[in-house]
């Protein structure tokens, strides 16, 4: 039996005593990757009220399907809580009104959600380059910290991000902070509002329901930048904007297959519309090179 935690617990843990009434702003955070090709962090940040909304819509949705909670790895996983949709494709509607209503219950709370994709060969390219000599996690990590701090920058309230425990959680939160401190070029003090924890003790995501909503996120952001692999390694670095390299995307996906760029339905669903609260940035050989001469090659 899974003990629930609300995100709430984890909104004073990294304040000190008099600040702790009024760190109400939360985040949860998660990381996926695909091993040597893209690593991706993302999750949702809210007010108390959001999340206590989106836990309730969270655990009906858990408990309508049957299951005690989300976790993306262990859908196919034989014995587990899942393997009464096993196989998948003889349960296709079970599962796609599984993910419906998970993502509606994000989308109906208004959580924002801050998620940035690291293309791992094009960071190895660019720490040889530059001999700066960035790290993946950590990146990624300070770019969802960035985005969150700017979101809510005329709150100015106290902002704690919760990530789940990955190897070395602790240092690599800490160089996430002194890319922070790196910044110059703009924002000047704009993350001293923000700290970061990790999930404490022997709880994991199966306790928490916004850390299960990070995975989702994560895993799908990382899945559709996965997909677009072998059109990343065939671009050259001349795009001068994003829009650009969206345009050239769809013209390699048309040659390649005759058809626009599709994006996953479970992805769509969580970021389709122009309601949409939240941000994502892409690290890669262009993305990371103008950042490092704006901020003169300052990172620590």
């Amino acid at each position: 039996m899974n003990v629930f935690v609300p995100a709430a617990e984890f909104a004073i843990r990294s304040w000190p005593r008099e600040a702790r009434l009024v760190a109400l702003i939360t985040g949860n955070f998660d990381d996926s990757q695909s091993v040597g090709d893209v690593w991706t962090v993302g999750g949702y940040v809210g007010y108390a009220n959001q999340w206590d909304y989106f836990e309730s819509l969270w655990n009906e949705a858990l408990h309508r399907h049957g299951v005690p909670y989300f976790h993306m790895k262990e859908m196919s996983i034989v014995g587990g809580p899942f393997a009464k949709w096993l196989p998948r494709q003889e349960h296709t509607e079970e599962v796609a009104a599984y993910f419906r209503d998970l993502v509606a219950a994000i989308r109906r709370s208004g959580l924002y959600m801050a998620a940035s994709t690291v293309w791992l060969k094009d960071l190895d390219r660019f720490n040889r380059e530059t001999g700066v000599w960035l790290e993946a996690f950590p990146l990624a990590a300070h770019a969802c910290l960035s985005l969150i701090a700017q979101n809510y920058i005329e709150h100015q309230q106290p902002i704690t991000a919760v990530f789940d425990k990955i190897e070395k959680v602790q240092s690599k939160l800490k160089t996430a902070h002194s890319y922070l401190e790196g910044k110059t070029f703009a924002f000047p003090g704009l993350c001293e509002n923000v700290a970061s924890t990790w999930l404490p003790g022997p709880a994991t995501s199966r306790d928490v329901p916004g850390l299960q909503a990070a995975d989702l996120i994560a895993w799908e952001v990382r899945k559709a930048h996965f997909g677009m692999k072998e059109w990343q390694r065939s671009r050259s670095d001349g795009h001068a904007t994003r829009w650009d390299a969206w345009q050239d995307y769809e013209a390699f996906s048309r040659d390649k297959t005759g058809e626009d760029p599709k994006i996953r339905k479970s992805l769509g669903a969580l970021i389709s519309g122009d309601d949409l609260p939240g941000r994502s940035i892409v690290w890669d050989y262009m993305q990371l090179t103008a950042p490092n001469k704006a901020r003169g090659g300052i990172w620590t």
